[in-house]
């Protein structure tokens, strides 16, 4: 939230990157109750390095403790397996090795402000990354039939904004294959897009010898462009 990065000294069970040379995964036991030294090493892309030295002591007189069972936790979900957890109007379907480690997946379902045609979907945590792109199905409520080729899966950034994910219907559900967790809902995108040029002045003069244009879509995006060059003969 802050739009600092941090970096884990270990790796997840199941992070498949190549990025990462090493012969283990960064995660220790240090349950034994004896004392441990502990170096970190970094270094920049030129070998400079520096390090820090520390000791590490456990006592499990002051063991962590197990955080309050979540009400919002609907399935574990192994990281390994396809899965699949699924309501009346809403579905997601894990992929194999789409996640890096197991999570206790969170959901439930709101008042939507932002569209009628269906209930805000609450999926986990967008802070916790995706491998691979999961699935997601939604139902809509609702929606005329008239609108059906405008729907689509839209989803809320955490500043509140609205954006679209490239969807399809499948039966009675229209899906989306997202790459975060995260809020989303059924929307309907029925503006045109707007072109704009940039340089043409208002006496309809080219600036530059060059024709320039800009085109913005306010939802699901640019799908195609084309660009025709009409040639009118002088009056004679």
């Amino acid at each position: 939230t802050s739009n600092k990065k941090v970096s884990k000294c270990f790796i997840e069970k199941n992070n498949r990157l190549s990025i990462y040379q090493t012969s283990g995964s960064g995660l220790y036991d240090f349950s034994d109750g004896k004392l441990h030294k502990v170096r970190i090493v970094g270094k920049d892309l030129k070998g400079n390095a520096v390090s820090i030295n520390f000791n590490v002591l456990s006592d499990s007189a002051k063991a962590i403790k197990k955080s309050k069972p979540n009400s919002s936790v609907v399935k574990e979900i192994d990281c390994f397996k396809e899965d699949t957890f699924a309501t009346d109007s809403f579905k997601i379907i894990f992929h194999r090795n789409c996640l890096y480690h197991d999570i206790d997946l969170t959901y439930f379902a709101s008042e939507n402000r932002h569209s009628k045609y269906s209930k805000l979907h609450h999926v986990h945590n967008r802070y916790i990354p995706i491998h691979n792109r999961v699935s997601i199905l939604i139902k809509p409520d609702n929606l005329p039939q008239d609108l059906e080729n405008k729907a689509l899966i839209a989803g809320l950034s955490k500043r509140g904004n609205m954006y679209a994910e490239s969807s399809e219907w499948k039966g009675d559900f229209i899906e989306a294959k997202i790459r975060n967790f995260g809020t989303y809902f059924v929307a309907i995108d029925s503006l045109k897009p707007v072109i704009r040029s940039l340089s043409i002045d208002k006496y309809n003069r080219v600036k530059s010898g060059h024709l320039k244009f800009k085109i913005t879509d306010n939802l699901s995006g640019i799908e195609e462009y084309i660009g025709c060059l009409l040639y009118t003969s002088p009056s004679p």
